[in-house]
């Protein structure tokens, strides 16, 4: 069953692509919007304003021009074409999109210089936009090419019978955060895909050990492989989406929801694949308002082990531990950590331990070292961790 499904440009450029638009140089109004996708989204008045920007003078044409206005950015590539058949023998044109103000126009680059290069080309072997019946076909194209990258990041649009726009977004990738001993990774995609066709022997190994349960520590354990290497390999697979770092489920941990809860309200293909995900195998789906209402339910004073002691979640088909992954992978949801801090400079207790002693590295007054990393450093479980803290009277736990 799909956890988040597989990592699609889509998520990146739903918000950003606001519109994509042709326009050309008319020798007796100037600078015109022929066609743009969604129709009307830069009015007569917007467009004016920006289209020395759009139809350039000749230095600027063949190079990316990009401008920020009226809370867009605005991008193209600007093309002059010179031949006789043209009034005042050139055509200049440009094909380009808006962006959100706040958006990473890099991705968004190759698929505008792309654009102008596909059009000279069409242009020159066929008269593609001199033939205005030719040019007339910019509309059904613009509107292909806009709502095909707004749903799955790429575009196949056939012009005629020996040619076809071929577009694909590729998101710019932050780097990933670093990977902890105590952190589990979870599959967002079919691993056995990328098991097929590596041929690197260590990272098959360590795939193996990747089931949404076993912590990096105990993987590089199991797999006989060096934690830095497993590390290396699990960034990799954070980096293109192929998996997603979380933290040691247990009963004991509390969850609380985050506002991207709004998210899981407001969309329907979340809440499917949240109720396929969630739903016991083989077994009826809840009725999602229901399961909506158990995650909103989530209190930060309250352990899981308690709060499914009022709430049965099995008696509505849910598994326990997908009910609280799909939420954190997604983002729906958090888990409130336990950060010990020694107040003042004493030991852990009076009769020091070796074990006492490696806990007290970690008390360092910051709270900056959670009881997962401490029970993965020393071995041990977070009862265990709590009673050995319970013996100094100057340590404190804080919740955050």
């Amino acid at each position: 069953r799909r956890v988040h499904g597989e990592v699609r440009s889509e998520q990146y450029v739903m918000k950003e692509l606001r519109a994509i638009f042709y326009s050309e140089f008319d020798i007796d109004t100037g600078p015109v919007l022929l066609y743009q996708e969604p129709k009307c989204f830069l009015n007569s008045q917007q467009f004016d304003a920006i289209a020395e920007y759009v139809i350039t003078k000749n230095d600027l044409c063949g190079k990316l021009v990009a401008i920020s206005h009226f809370g867009y950015q605005i991008m193209g590539f600007p093309v002059r074409i010179e031949d006789v058949k043209y009034p005042r023998h050139a055509l200049l044109f440009n094909m380009g999109v808006v962006l959100e103000e706040t958006a990473n126009p890099a991705p968004y680059e190759p698929i505008v210089r792309k654009l102008a290069s596909i059009l000279t080309t069409l242009e020159m072997e066929s008269d593609f936009l001199f033939d205005v019946k030719k040019k007339s076909q910019l509309d059904e194209i613009l509107h292909r090419i806009y709502h095909d990258l707004k749903r799955q990041g790429e575009a196949i649009v056939p012009v005629d019978e020996g040619n076809t726009i071929r577009l694909k977004l590729f998101p710019s990738l932050s780097d990933p955060c670093p990977i902890h001993d105590y952190q589990v990774p979870v599959p967002v995609c079919d691993l056995s895909t990328i098991v097929s066709q590596t041929h690197d022997l260590t990272f098959k190994q360590i795939l193996r050990h990747i089931d949404g349960t076993t912590y990096v520590a105990r993987i590089s354990n199991d797999s006989n492989v060096q934690i830095a290497l497993v590390k290396q390999c699990l960034q990799h697979l954070v980096y293109f989406g192929a998996v997603k770092m979380i933290d040691v489920f247990q009963y004991s941990n509390i969850y609380v929801t985050t506002p991207l809860i709004r998210k899981l309200a407001d969309d329907a293909h979340l809440q499917a694949d949240c109720l396929q995900y969630i739903t016991k195998t083989d077994q009826v789906a809840p009725p999602f308002h229901k399961v909506f209402a158990m995650y909103c339910g989530l209190q930060p004073n309250v352990r899981f082990s308690q709060f499914l002691n009022s709430n049965d979640l099995s008696a509505l088909n849910i598994d326990d531990k997908r009910f609280i992954m799909f939420g954190v992978i997604h983002g729906f949801l958090r888990r409130i950590h336990k950060y010990p801090i020694r107040m003042g400079s004493s030991l852990i207790s009076e009769q020091v331990t070796d074990l006492s002693d490696r806990i007290s590295k970690y008390l360092d007054g910051f709270a900056r070292h959670s009881y997962d990393e401490i029970c993965c450093a020393v071995s041990r479980s977070h009862a265990e961790i709590d009673g050995i803290l319970r013996q100094e009277k100057r340590c404190l736990v804080i919740n955050k």
